[in-house]
């Protein structure tokens, strides 16, 4: 295969070879997981996954929060955020979102190749060498593997195609560079850039025009023939106008996203960028002077990279002695030297050189902080575009070198061929880093060990996958390294049994952290001291209203207390209203609803949270627990297995097994409930309900066993109870008399639940025939708890039997309200019905005086 000289195009199949490679050093980030910044900017991100309407994506940032929000970032990217939702709406797998960004990678890697024969008028062997150390260059990682990085990879290639465009001489070709100009500033802020690098390739090819005449014949001893008639085709005229017109665009553009920021520019903290805060202007000058020199050796030997640069992994360059000054001096007196020499260089070779510092230059100046400030200190991300001019510089110097005889250009060759393998191996080394949030948090570990935001983030993740006490030893590692790091203080605070301090703390650092106030009012609202939890949680809603766990909890406090339930359920609708997908809010609010009898709108609000979070256990099992009647028993068992299907607890296990048992499924209950005791032999609840199901089946010795072996527990209370229904049943009264009253002495006077033990111990008395005992206790169990339907019929019987009609009738009609399902408690009403009849000439009833006993009434 050969290249013809002055051929316009290179053959495609050497295309198709840089692409092959580009595609192949990213093969193994295909499969990687949503990771870091993906969590929001994407998978978080309604503009993304379709919760918002298409036109939202051109009124808010990056992040999917409107630009006019006080916490907007200000990134405004709506081209690159549309591809996210397509990529979302046709798979919503993350497959596809790496593989579209591999292939925007090798479509900027053959416009490089492209730019180098038709711009830059290069050989095959140098464009070669530029394409693929650009395809190779390990520092890309960031915006390859790492999806959210697509923004630079977009706007690389809109920036190239700009580039091409406008060293066409057609009016529709430049209009065509001003359009991808444009649309390179909506995929990243640096995009407008490119128009500066088009302004200096007009101004050189003004300067060319004028001197060409004297200067035609290039470095290889060949008349670049093409470059001559291009510049025939256009007159200086034109030039001028090209450059007039790119001028008045930029201008344009930049008043346009001044006009879009919509507000003041956004506010970072000192751990995103600690130059900025630094006191000393000194410090600030000579930290963001050192920088530019720190982002150049990361393209000079890209050993150490790491995907977070922040806090302390830099420290600040405080004084002019420090030795670090002498890599800022290096690399200002390497660029003047560029500069210099470019001037000195005629035609082609000072374009070369120009261009290429231009594209390097240019690009990395928003993300300096010379222009204003930015959110980081180092991110290899803004290092993609800049890096073009580097590879560019890098194969213009080795070809400069081949120069100079055949043994220097065989080293020459020799050493770009090593320093490419290097370049594939380090790459695919760091695609395995973007392969999961693991591998992620720990490269950080590895590569900055210094910096308090990599174990600030190890910690985030161990603290989620439930390693509390490395998350706690990696927070206090931050904080030794960042001691104003006050979500770390925050978090810490989560994991710690009293982290009062650390959110004070945190208060102390940031007064205007609403996660401190929302963390601090929840440990006061655990301690009881609701007047204090709900100052805390204000003050968190004030500082971002917002905040909706912080409104959440706040309607959670309120709801227990009687007189603000009203408070609490316009808190929940308010919650909702600002984020209809919270699947916590929904379930909570459903929680809310069932707890004061509104089941029906509980089981909508269970419903949205389980359409939004498919897998939200919680409101998976609220919802089956108000289902578990009868009636609804089939739905019930449904979403238990659902849950479990999704997790296997044994708590929701042992909740299916009491749906079993309630609607007379045994055989499902009882393979359920030894599966149960095999694999986790030491839950009470467990052998308490099964106890319940074999009491249910007559197997009253199995059933007594496992009763007695949960009776020193802390659910004994329960366990005597059924014991002392066990005994009852069994027809051995006073054992099963003993029993209830050792389980009453456990009881509190005014706790509803004790309502039953109550009922148990009237219906042990009722069946020794002691009536009198019996109504007392019945009496207690309904002022505990009045909805009792099996009290009130026995209280009824009792009333009945006594021939206390008018309190009989009352008690008769509450059962039957409750519960009109039992045959005993109809014929029972029916009987007093017919006395009532029979005696309504008699006035007894009405006064409610005691008349002669019924002896048919059905106990």
């Amino acid at each position: 295969m050969t290249i013809k000289r002055g051929a316009r195009v290179p053959d495609w199949s050497v295309f198709l070879l840089v692409a092959l490679f580009a595609s192949g050093c990213y093969l193994n980030s295909l499969h990687g997981e949503f990771v870091h910044d993906d969590l929001v900017a994407i998978v978080g991100n309604p503009d993304v996954v379709g919760r918002n309407p298409l036109v939202a994506l051109f009124e808010n940032d990056f992040w999917g929060r409107p630009m006019a929000h006080p916490a907007s970032h200000k990134s405004y990217r709506p081209l690159t955020v549309l591809t996210f939702r397509l990529n979302w709406s046709l798979s919503g797998g993350v497959f596809s979102f790496h593989a579209t960004n591999v292939a925007l990678h090798s479509v900027a890697v053959i416009l490089l190749l492209y730019f180098c024969r038709e711009m830059l008028a290069w050989r095959r062997d140098a464009s070669l060498v530029a394409a693929l150390m650009f395809a190779a260059h390990p520092v890309h990682t960031e915006a390859v593997s790492n999806i959210v990085g697509r923004a630079d990879v977009l706007c690389c290639v809109l920036y190239l195609f700009a580039l091409i465009a406008c060293s066409k001489n057609s009016l529709g070709w430049q209009a065509m560079s001003l359009v991808c100009a444009c649309l390179a500033l909506f995929t990243k802020e640096q995009g407008i850039t490119v128009l500066g690098v088009c302004l200096v390739y007009h101004l050189l090819l003004l300067i060319e025009k004028n001197t060409l005449g004297s200067h035609s014949v290039e470095e290889d001893g060949a008349c670049d023939c093409k470059h001559r008639r291009s510049l025939d085709n256009v007159t200086n005229f034109h030039i001028f106008g090209r450059i007039a017109v790119s001028f008045c665009v930029a201008c344009a553009l930049c008043y346009l996203r001044m006009c879009v920021i919509n507000g003041p520019l956004p506010q970072f903290s000192e751990h995103d960028n600690p130059a900025a805060f630094a006191k000393s202007w000194t410090t600030r000058f000579l930290t963001y002077l050192y920088l530019p020199a720190f982002n150049l050796w990361l393209l000079l030997w890209p050993n150490t990279l790491s995907y977070d640069w922040q806090t302390s992994s830099i420290p600040l360059v405080e004084s002019p002695w420090e030795v670090r000054n002498v890599a800022t001096l290096a690399y200002l007196l390497g660029l003047l030297a560029l500069a210099v020499t470019s001037i000195r260089q005629q035609g082609m070779e000072r374009r070369r050189v120009v261009l290429s510092l231009s594209l390097m230059v240019f690009s990395f100046l928003p993300a300096s902080n010379l222009l204003v400030t930015v959110g980081f200190v180092v991110a290899e991300r803004v290092l993609y575009i800049p890096s073009l001019g580097f590879c560019l510089l890098v194969s213009h110097g080795l070809q400069r070198l081949m120069q100079r005889g055949p043994v220097i250009a065989s080293m020459c060759r020799a050493g770009a061929l090593l320093l490419i393998v290097f370049f594939v191996l380090k790459t695919m080394a760091r695609n395995n880093v973007w392969s999961s949030r693991e591998a992620l948090v720990r490269s950080g570990l590895e590569s900055v060990p210094h910096n308090a935001k990599a174990h600030y983030n190890y910690a985030n993740y161990k603290k989620d996958v439930g390693d509390k006490f490395l998350a706690i030893e990696h927070y206090r590692i931050a904080l030794r390294l960042w001691p104003n790091y006050y979500t770390a203080h925050n978090n810490l605070g989560t994991l710690l049994e009293d982290g009062e301090d650390h959110f004070r703390k945190a208060i102390a650092i940031n007064p205007y952290y609403a996660k401190a106030h929302y963390n601090l009012a929840s440990l006061y609202m655990k301690r009881g001291k609701a007047d204090v939890a709900e100052s805390y949680f204000l003050r968190a809603i004030q500082l971002d209203p917002e905040f909706v766990p912080a409104i959440s909890s706040l309607a959670s406090l309120y709801a227990g207390e009687a007189g603000r339930l009203q408070d609490a359920e316009r808190l929940y609708v308010w919650a909702i209203h600002l984020d209809p997908e919270d699947a916590d809010v929904l379930n909570n609010y459903g929680f809310f609803l069932e707890t004061h009898g509104r089941s029906s709108e509980a089981m909508t609000q269970y419903e949205r949270a389980m359409n939004v979070q498919p897998n939200h256990t919680v409101a998976i099992i609220n919802a089956a627990r108000s289902l578990r009647t009868p009636e609804h028993s089939r739905r019930a068992e449904e979403l238990y297995k659902r849950a479990l299907s999704i997790e296997e607890d044994p708590q929701v296990m042992d909740n299916l097994g009491m749906l079993y048992l309630m609607s007379g499924r045994h055989q499902e209950g009882r393979a359920l409930y030894q599966y149960l005791l095999r694999n986790y032999p030491d839950r009470n609840e467990t052998k308490l309900h099964y106890a319940q199901l074999l009491i249910q089946e007559r197997s009253f010795d199995q059933a007594e066993r496992l009763l007695l072996s949960v009776s020193d527990s802390p659910i004994a209370r329960e366990s005597y109870l059924h014991l002392a229904t066990l005994y009852n049943r069994t027809n051995r009264t006073a054992e099963a008399l003993d029993t209830i009253l050792r389980a009453l002495s456990l009881c509190s006077t005014f706790e509803t639940s004790c309502a039953k033990y109550h009922e148990e111990h009237g219906d042990i008395l009722k069946d020794m025939d002691d009536f009198d005992a019996a109504e007392e206790s019945y009496k207690l169990a309904l002022n505990l708890d009045p909805k009792l339907a099996k009290t009130h019929q026995n209280l009824a019987v009792i009333y009945h039997i006594k021939g206390n009609y008018t309190s009989a009738e009352y008690h008769y009609k509450e059962a039957y309200k409750l519960d009109s399902s039992p045959q005993v408690l109809l014929d029972n009403m029916r009987k007093l019905q017919r006395r009532l009849f029979d005696l309504q000439e008699n006035t007894c009833w009405r006064t409610e005086a005691t008349c002669s006993s019924d002896s048919s009434v059905v106990l």
